[in-house]
């Protein structure tokens, strides 16, 4: 009998200005956080616009300039024979 597994991530959408762009997966949003938004500097100032980034990713305030940051599911079906594989398709929604 196979197994069904979910996975509950978060992706990290951002526009390439080309009328693409990027979606990227994580397991956390503290790890979006500390790779996007943390490395920014260590001045206030900056320290305050990478939060004023982070949080309007989170509410898709400005997705084009900021990101945008959302939830997605993935699950992974492992057979009989030990051999896993996506028990679905993947849906990340991306811009408006």
């Amino acid at each position: 009998m196979s197994k069904l597994y979910t996975i509950n991530v978060f992706t990290y959408a951002t526009d390439g200005g080309d009328g693409g762009g990027n979606i990227q997966i994580y397991n956390t949003i503290e790890e979006i956080k500390a790779e996007i938004y943390d490395d920014f500097g260590e001045e206030e100032d900056e320290l305050e616009e990478a939060e004023e980034k982070f949080q309007s990713a989170l509410s898709g305030a400005n997705h084009y300039e900021d990101g945008e940051i959302g939830q997605a599911e993935i699950q992974i079906e492992i057979g009989e024979d030990g051999k896993a594989k996506l028990a679905s398709s993947l849906y990340f929604h991306y811009g408006q």
